[in-house]
């Protein structure tokens, strides 16, 4: 029987009324990661939830993605720390990394965050899913969702001209839509993605850079000589 490694301490203090949840590779984090995350605990906050705390969750090995990350694990942690440096009710939660190389799945990282804010004093805490409106329609095919669902409200951050309603239809019944509905935001369009940024590294296109990533992040990037 395999023994679950132990928790990573999860930063985030007694008394939030929700926590918004942001998973990605971050490789790197670019500018777009942040806003988004940002705008999403605002709109979390009009909902009257109260206090709103952002976990940001690099992954170690996405089960849908061939390639691993192009950063190591320190230093996609050590972007993230500096992109969101300013940004107050924020943090890096490394959990997933810490499982010695597993793959990350949601529904494991849920299932472990629910725990530490039981027992941290945030037993009421609600918990909210930062879903891409990308991710909706092969959502379905992630590890046990419809238990993810049970533990975290899903926010997708759509576009106007996405049918997110109509991605998931096929796969969920009544009340399971219902949830997603709750959860549906739309969000301004930028157009910004790691991969845009990677190229921008390597070409060293400053102009670019200034638009994609956090003038630190950016620096820190090419001390590492990273993405070359």
């Amino acid at each position: 029987m395999s023994v679950s490694p132990a928790i990573t301490p999860l930063e985030v203090p007694a008394g939030i009324g929700a926590v918004v949840v942001m998973g990605g590779s971050f490789d790197p984090v670019h500018l777009g990661h942040v806003e988004f995350a940002i705008w999403a605990r605002q709109q979390v906050q009009a909902w009257g939830r109260g206090p709103v705390w952002v976990v940001f969750v690099p992954a170690s090995r996405s089960p849908f993605k061939v390639h691993p990350p192009g950063a190591s694990d320190a230093d996609r942690v050590q972007m993230l720390r500096l992109a969101i440096r300013e940004v107050p009710d924020a943090s890096v939660w490394s959990d997933e990394l810490d499982r010695a190389g597993e793959a990350s799945y949601t529904i494991d990282t849920l299932r472990r965050a629910r725990q530490l804010l039981d027992r941290g004093g945030n037993a009421s805490t609600k918990v909210y899913l930062l879903v891409g409106a990308d991710q909706v329609a092969g959502f379905h095919r992630w590890r046990e969702a419809r238990e993810i669902l049970k533990l975290a409200q899903p926010l997708v951050v759509g576009r106007d001209h996405l049918d997110v309603a109509g991605l998931l239809a096929p796969h969920w019944e009544e009340t399971e839509l219902r949830v997603w509905e709750a959860g549906m935001v739309r969000a301004p369009e930028r157009e910004v993605s790691s991969t845009s940024a990677r190229a921008a590294l390597r070409a060293g296109d400053d102009a670019k850079l200034a638009a994609l990533l956090d003038p630190l992040v950016a620096g820190y990037a090419r001390e590492r000589g990273l993405y070359r």
